[in-house]
């Protein structure tokens, strides 16, 4: 959707999206085979043995994601995404449930150039900043694992290209 005036008549060029996704729980049908093999010096098996065979099956669970973006042509623009998944549901091929959880993320980010078309260099730089937070689905002695990271860039102009920086920090606990 394409907001291209405001109540007053004035030109605003701002557009706003939204978008959502959905995959459902999924199964794939998989092999595994734990081998022990011995080799010499140039490499060339002198012994093998299958240990373990096992085929079946793993449960992947359904994936929710729902995701908006709002931005005004050539000067800024925000976004946010949200995501979730059922990990309690995931089976492995022996049909053993794991020790997963529910697992759910947020995002946001947002970008400014003050005026692309200036002849000042900090008029054109693009700011970018960002951060994510997230439940993985990772349990660590009963406890959740949290992921939580940022970050910030810059895009300096270039002629037709752009010289792009970033510094991104990520904490995990």
């Amino acid at each position: 959707m394409v907001f291209s005036k405001d109540s007053l008549g004035r030109r605003k060029d701002v557009a706003l999206s939204a978008g959502a996704t959905f995959a459902g729980q999924s199964g794939l049908k998989a092999d595994r085979i734990t081998r022990y093999e011995r080799r010499n010096s140039t490499n060339d098996p002198i012994t093998r043995d299958t240990l373990l065979s096992i085929n079946g099956n793993i449960t992947i669970p359904a994936a929710w994601q729902f995701g908006v973006a709002i931005s005004k042509a050539s000067k800024w623009a925000a976004s946010a995404e949200a995501g979730l998944q059922d990990w309690q549901v995931f089976s492995g091929l022996d049909n053993n449930r794991s020790e997963l959880a529910k697992s759910w993320y947020i995002a946001a980010g947002a970008e400014l150039t003050p005026d692309y078309l200036s002849q000042k260099l900090l008029d054109r730089i693009t700011y970018r900043t960002g951060f994510r937070y997230e439940y993985s689905p990772f349990l660590v002695n009963g406890n959740q694992v949290k992921d939580f990271g940022i970050n910030f860039g810059l895009s300096l102009p270039a002629g037709r290209s752009s010289i792009d920086l970033g510094i991104y920090h990520r904490s995990a606990r």
